[in-house]
């Protein structure tokens, strides 16, 4: 049977991310939905010796089991910080120095030229440009905004100047036109278009500059400070969490490890797994200081398979580092109920609206890696890095076999070996056969762009 509706041409993606966007805060205000519990109060417990986390005083922490208390939202981990391994401490800084590199096409930093955020109100941007290149420049041709999380949001801006070498000058955009659009909460980047002057008018170069900035999340309470995670909707083989960064400062690092643990006879007992644990080591996600990451997706099929009814609860680490630089450790745990009743694919809000959640219509087919693709392209739209894959097999059933593909790295995939050992999405290779699993839309272009990859599973070593 062939899914149309899945399918949505690339002239469309601005459209689409726009209506996302409005489809998060909707679903962030829904009643429960099937399967999904009131977030539980997260805790954080020291990391047991096979962990490689140890005391201030550099002796092993013993593993403690504590009652997850019921709570009506988030509520920030209890007890201090934990001492984190320099393996970890390596890989947040990794990701910082990882975050720091410019995309292509940005102003050289021995330009100068730099744009700083000053101030967001309600359907305007304050910004300061500062051109300390000894050239003159141009602003203007637009701009772009992108969100963290759901891409770009579209470019406006009929503004245009030049800006002599040495000089200043404050600008205000209206974020998508003149119409306006105000942001809700977020990351965000902004993207200005500028020609640099150089000595000659056939030398004249146009560039990027990027500014990065954040809004706060109000719906985090005042008095809450640290990390939280809680169940939003849970089905059989995977999850959705929201993961609360109430820190005022500083960031929120994670992988893309996570355990699972069901109650029996009221103690927590681990899941055994189907497949390999590991998580190989690889760089980190953030998530900006009082903000909430909605619907983070977490599908466990191809490790622990699909669960029946009962109570069970998720395990899942993270570590903050502060602005001076410190990085402390927390284990969350957040519990969900499963009642073995069948999922819809439609969940509908008390508002009227509805959504089909990721783990509908999960969908596998075969393909050969053509190409990696580097981090810059679709750069926050679709992940870091990808994958153009020739299919072998068809996307749906009754489709059409064939067709070129992009696939991007993104918090939940997973990446299996042909002996079933995870591997980074790095390690594919050109020329590999490989199985994509995923749920989501498909963007009609050539090639078309996958969004939603759940797991790779290589077949064929190249």
């Amino acid at each position: 049977m062939k899914h149309p509706y899945r399918i949505i041409h690339m002239s469309l993606l601005c459209a689409a991310a726009c209506f996302l966007l409005m489809l998060l805060a909707s679903c962030g205000a829904a009643a429960e939905t099937p399967g999904s519990v009131s977030a539980n109060a997260s805790e954080n417990e020291p990391y047991d010796e096979s962990d490689e986390h140890f005391a201030a005083n550099g002796g092993p922490i013993a593993e403690s089991e504590r009652p997850v208390a019921e709570s009506s939202g988030p509520v920030a981990a209890n007890g201090g910080p934990v001492e984190t391994s320099p393996d970890v401490e390596a890989r947040v800084l990794r990701t910082i120095m990882s975050a720091r590199e410019l995309p292509q096409g940005s102003v050289p930093e021995d330009l100068n030229i730099t744009l700083e955020f000053v101030r967001y109100a309600p359907s305007l941007i304050t910004l300061i440009i500062t051109n300390n290149s000894g050239y003159d420049i141009k602003y203007g041709d637009g701009y772009e905004i992108t969100g963290k999380t759901w891409g770009s949001m579209g470019t406006a801006d009929n503004e245009t100047f030049e800006l002599p070498s040495g000089e200043g000058r404050e600008i205000n955009v209206l974020p998508m036109g003149p119409a306006g659009f105000q942001l809700t909460y977020g990351e965000f980047r902004l993207t200005s278009f500028i020609t640099v002057e150089h000595d000659a008018p056939s030398a004249e170069m146009r560039y990027r500059l990027h500014v990065d900035f954040a809004i706060e999340n109000t719906e985090i309470p005042p008095d809450m400070s640290g990390v939280a995670i809680d169940v939003y909707f849970a089905t059989p083989i995977g999850a959705l969490l929201n993961i609360t960064n109430g820190f005022d400062s500083g960031r929120v690092y994670y992988d893309k490890s996570f355990r699972l643990q069901r109650s029996e006879g009221g103690i927590w007992q681990d899941l055994p797994a189907i497949g390999s644990d590991e998580f190989p080591d690889e760089d980190m996600r953030s998530v900006a200081s009082r903000q909430i990451l909605q619907h983070y997706t977490i599908y466990w099929a191809w490790l622990y398979g699909e669960l029946p009814a009962g109570q069970y609860r998720i395990e899942k680490s993270f570590w903050h580092r502060a602005d001076d630089g410190g990085i402390s450790a927390h284990r969350l745990y957040a519990e969900f109920s499963l009642d073995g009743e069948p999922v819809p694919g439609i969940l509908r809000n008390d508002d009227g609206s509805s959504w089909s959640h990721p783990f509908h219509g999960i969908s596998t087919f075969r393909a050969e890696v053509a190409e990696i693709i580097d981090s810059d392209f679709h750069h926050v739209s679709f992940g870091n890095i990808g994958l153009l894959v020739n299919g072998l097999t068809p996307l749906w059933d009754g489709d059409r076999a064939g067709g070129q593909y992009y696939i991007w790295d993104n918090e939940t995939a997973a990446v299996l070996d042909s002996g079933g050992g995870q591997l980074r999405f790095s390690d594919i290779r050109q020329g590999m056969t490989v199985d994509i699993t995923f749920s989501g839309m498909v963007l009609q272009s050539l090639p078309a762009h996958i969004g939603g990859a759940l797991l790779v599973r290589v077949i064929v070593e190249d």
